[in-house]
């Protein structure tokens, strides 16, 4: 089901650069700066995500990105619009 890694890989820039109050196309650009780790593996998407948008916690920003979602759902791809769907049927 998730072709693309965990859930945070499916999570929109939109809503990212809503959290974090920045603009959609800076959104790549952060989450490239807190990617690596000291050894120079990359992290998974979520833990990068919990250090960019420190302090919030991997629940709070699941549920912002939730709710980002519930009000922007014209701007959400079908890919995400499908596994939504599938979580909650």
């Amino acid at each position: 089901m998730l072709t693309h890694g965990e859930i945070e890989d499916y999570y929109p820039h939109a809503a990212l650069a809503a959290i974090a109050g920045c603009t959609e196309t800076e959104v790549p650009q952060y989450i490239g700066q807190h990617c690596a780790r000291q050894d120079g593996s990359v992290r998974k998407r979520g833990d990068t995500l919990r250090d960019w948008l420190r302090p919030r916690s991997k629940p709070e920003i699941a549920r912002l990105v939730g709710a980002w979602i519930q009000a922007h759902p014209e701007q959400i791809t079908d890919n995400l619009q499908f596994l939504i769907r599938w979580t909650v049927d």
